[in-house]
């Protein structure tokens, strides 16, 4: 925000340089960016009169003028042709060092002294192209330096204001501050209404949405003259980056800067029917914004309109159809308070930020509508004359009140770590606008005016003091205890396991966002579910909580095969959130991602796809690594999942997670094709199954091999032969499957599998007999658990 110096100077005394103030309000914790001296290289050009002008007797296109600057008579030679004899004109002197670059000396253009220049606007920097000289008011006096003159010479200082100061999105409000900083008187601005008045027209507000627009007033002008601005306004505006428009237009905006609350005033000839609507839009309006450009609204969106159109954007920007120009005669003065998160939404769905909605989304001062009213009507009537009327609407059914902050001066002590008096601290709060109350002299209450919207907690207020004594007397302090190094906890240990892993299984680390978009939700939720939607969603695409990182990770693989990468493998550590009615809470996850060729495209590796058992094989390999074994159970009723190809894990009989193929129809929704498989398992599981690393000896004892193969229905899940095996006995230290038939010999509906049982004990070697009793157990267990059949 752009601060100029002389109007800082009409609400505070400020008897220090600009470069100390800066300091002054660095200190205080608003960070000024930047400090820039207007009228630079203007010194040297003053306000001259053309006396006479007469045709240069060498050259036919330039002119021999005289000028005056009040007390001496000047010869120019000028190229320009826009002037008349008795034009005020600024002049250039011998010595003026010009912001072009221009240096001026006395000098002989084609035989005839020129004691100067007279200059446009370009050579003067005011402007980017010009047609002549800069012709001047009539009012100035020759030999003004011309940077008084105009009013251009000022110090603007560039402030960035912190999103928690919206109070200081004004001129007062910095003066606010400055006043405290310096112990100064602050001084208001006049909101008294010169000129007469008038029974007010037949204009009816109706708030239709008082949760978006807690108030809204609105009073009449009529007989205004729409004109320019006078200069000093103009060169305020300008000073602040504002472009000037006209006399009212420039009020309002004037009014905005000043107090920090935005304003706008619709032609009242426009307005049909005599009434204003604020309300939601229907889905099928469109407006054109002052800005030219025709926007459809939607239903979210809270308008003001007439009985008939929607004549602004609340908070953002007025229509084209309800603009004041130069015909108009009859204004209706707008000055309400929105809702932030209303406007904010706006701002983002349209894609534009103005000043006004600047404010808004900050926090304006509901209690402060009225004020910024009456100080624009009273610019209004003094530079554009008419006649306001003698009544105001003011709807503001349920009132905001300032909250009370009790603060103890003991606490501010132990926060701060300087000594403190509560007199000092009351005069500084007094100077900020602050009402206190005394209880003790140990506790104060503290009323915030509602401009301060930054101010609700005990420390806000000792923040408050630490800014009023500067932040710079607050001694730096080292903690006492003794530092030590510190340690992960079973989570992060965990973590970093699980990362180990799957980046040596030649996985990628993804970090995405924890908000989806509906969209890509709604596959992985069980029906009839909804997830956890963000009351102030930063777009529709980030609006609700995610309820599994699946999608999010194929969103990643999505646009990485849009730029040509294949063979894909992602994963990601972290939160998803409950859907409504899951009672389950947040949980950490680790999610992984895989799709293209299994080695890759490589001269001396098969080109093969990826398939489920890959999948598994990585959960399996992970869950390995941390000393646990998973149970992995068919499971066709994951709608994301492909039938058939898709599990759910078991660690030591908790339900840990999924795995499979995403479904083709969830594939195309994120428009990826070809297949992906998906793990994703919970941590808490693990966490409370992870074992400590054990040594073991190798086993001095031999161990003894014995194959079976089994023919069983073609429905039987490998997982429960392995499982009926595994139990029997801990003799049996390995099971796995090396053979799968199905063909000739093997009736239809049923298949062939083969595995082969290792058997070992860590104290003796097995006799023959000893295994051959074992394996007639496992072949009646397996026969009782399967119904298979052995075969022969």
């Amino acid at each position: 925000m752009k601060i100029s110096l002389n109007w800082l100077s009409d609400f505070v005394d400020i008897d220090i340089s600009p470069e100390r103030l800066a300091e002054t309000l660095i200190t205080a914790g608003l960070e000024v960016e930047g400090i820039s001296k207007l009228g630079g290289g203007l010194d040297n050009v003053v306000v001259a009169r053309i006396l006479s002008m007469n045709p240069h007797p060498n050259a036919d296109r330039l002119t021999l003028c005289s000028v005056s600057t009040g007390d001496k008579t000047h010869a120019i030679v000028c190229g320009a042709k826009n002037m008349k004899e008795g034009d005020l004109v600024p002049l250039a002197l011998p010595g003026a060092h010009l912001p072009n670059g221009t240096k001026i000396l006395k000098s002989k253009i084609r035989g005839e002294v020129s004691e100067g220049m007279l200059c446009s606007e370009v050579e003067l920097g005011l402007a980017k192209e010009s047609s002549g000289l800069m012709i001047l008011q009539d009012t100035l006096a020759p030999g003004t330096p011309f940077a008084k003159a105009l009013m251009l010479d000022d110090t603007v200082f560039d402030i960035n204001i912190t999103p928690n100061r919206s109070d200081c999105l004004s001129v007062i409000g910095i003066a606010r501050e400055v006043a405290a900083l310096t112990g100064k008187d602050l001084k208001r601005p006049k909101t008294d209404l010169p000129g007469g008045v008038f029974d007010p027209l037949a204009v009816s507000v109706e708030v239709l949405d008082s949760e978006a627009c807690p108030r809204y007033t609105g009073r009449v002008v009529n007989g205004i003259e729409i004109g320019q601005s006078p200069l000093w306004m103009k060169r305020r505006l300008e000073a602040s980056g504002i472009r000037t428009i006209n006399n009212v237009v420039d009020v309002t905006n004037y009014v905005m800067l000043e107090t920090g609350q935005p304003l706008h005033a619709f032609d009242l000839s426009l307005l049909s029917g005599g009434r204003i609507v604020v309300r939601r839009a229907s889905e099928e309006e469109k407006i054109t914004t002052l800005d030219g450009i025709e926007r459809s609204l939607g239903s979210e969106t809270l308008i003001i309109a007439d009985n008939q159109k929607p004549l602004a954007i609340a908070g953002l920007m007025g229509g084209m159809g309800s603009e004041v120009s130069e015909i108009t005669t009859d204004i209706l003065l707008e000055s309400a308070y929105f809702k932030p998160s209303i406007v904010r939404k706006a701002s983002k769905r349209f894609g534009l930020h103005t000043e006004s909605s600047h404010r808004f989304e900050r926090g304006a001062d509901p209690n402060g509508v009225l004020h910024a009213s009456n100080r624009a009507i009273g610019l209004i009537l003094e530079l554009a004359g008419g006649n306001a009327s003698s009544g105001l609407t003011d709807i503001y059914p349920n009132k905001i009140h300032p909250v009370n902050i009790e603060m103890r001066l003991g606490r501010a002590k132990s926060i701060l770590g300087i000594d403190l008096d509560m007199d000092s601290i009351v005069y500084g709060f007094n100077g900020l606008g602050l009402a206190v109350k005394e209880m003790d002299r140990e506790r104060i209450m503290v009323t915030p005016p509602t401009f301060r919207v930054d101010l609700t907690r005990e420390i806000d207020l000792i923040e408050e003091v630490a800014r009023l004594k500067g932040y710079d007397i607050i001694p730096v302090t080292y903690p006492k205890v003794e530092a030590r190094a510190g340690e992960k906890n079973k989570k992060g240990i965990l973590e970093d396991r699980l990362r180990g892993a799957l980046i040596g299984m030649g996985f990628y680390e993804a970090v995405t966002y924890g908000f989806l978009s509906p969209k890509a939700v709604s596959p992985f939720l069980p029906p009839n579910a909804a997830p956890v939607r963000l009351l102030n969603p930063i777009s529709e695409e980030q609006s609700v909580m995610r309820t599994t990182i699946i999608p999010s990770l194929l969103e990643a693989v999505g646009r990485n095969l849009s730029h040509q990468n294949e063979d894909l493998r992602f994963f990601e550590i972290g939160r998803v959130f409950p859907f409504r009615g899951d009672d389950r809470g947040e949980r950490m996850v680790v999610t992984g991602v895989m799709t293209g060729l299994r080695y890759g495209k490589r001269w001396n590796l098969p080109a093969d796809e990826l398939d489920f058992f890959d999948v598994k094989g990585v959960v399996e390999n992970l869950l390995d690594g941390m000393g646990m074994s998973a149970v992995f159970a068919p499971n066709e009723t994951i709608q994301y999942l492909h039938p058939g190809k898709s599990a759910t894990v078991e660690v030591y009989d908790q339900d840990a997670g999924v795995l499979g193929e995403v479904h083709p129809e969830v594939m195309e929704r994120f428009d990826i094709k070809g297949r992906a498989y998906v793990f994703e398992i919970e941590l808490k599981p693990l966490m409370e199954s992870t074992k400590a690393v054990s040594f073991a000896h190798i086993p001095k004892f031999p161990a003894v091999s014995r194959d079976i193969a089994i023919v069983l229905d073609d429905d039987v899940p490998a997982e429960r032969v392995y499982k009926s095996i595994k139990d029997i006995d801990p003799l049996i230290t390995e099971v796995f499957l090396f053979d799968l038939y199905q063909g000739k010999h093997v009736p239809d509906g049923k298949k062939s599998m083969a595995y082969s049982i290792r058997y070992q004990a860590h104290d003796r070697t097995l006799r023959e007999e000893e295994v051959s009793l074992l394996h007639e157990k496992v072949l009646a267990a397996v026969k009782d658990a399967v119904g298979g059949a052995l075969r022969e």
